[in-house]
């Protein structure tokens, strides 16, 4: 019994793609939930992986072309400006390197 409550408790809770706002048919919110979910994906908390997606929301950055219009500096920024700094480089290196292979692969 204590195991149906705590599932149903759990199904209650919102998704990570519902608490940022995003609505996964749209194919502009499945590529935010692509760049969310890499930085969500470093050993890093949760708090500080939604705060950097909210700052690289904030400029803008939520799509191929605007990230690699961007940069690597103004994305090290917006990733530092958020606390996410143990990983800025790297993550950085990976956002642009992402974008630029669903550009070159036509996404």
């Amino acid at each position: 019994m204590a195991y149906s409550r705590l599932l149903a408790e759990l199904r209650r809770l919102p998704t990570y793609p519902e608490e940022l706002g995003l609505d996964l048919s749209k194919p502009e919110d499945r590529f935010k939930w692509l760049l969310a979910s890499m930085l969500f994906a470093k050993r890093i908390s949760a708090g500080i992986a939604l705060r950097a997606y909210r700052s690289l929301e904030a400029r803008g950055y939520t799509s191929p072309e605007a990230l690699l219009e961007a940069g690597w500096n103004a994305i090290v920024d917006a990733l530092d400006e958020a606390g996410y700094v143990r990983y800025d480089f790297s993550t950085a290196t990976y956002l642009l390197e992402a974008a630029k292979a669903l550009r070159e692969a036509g996404g």
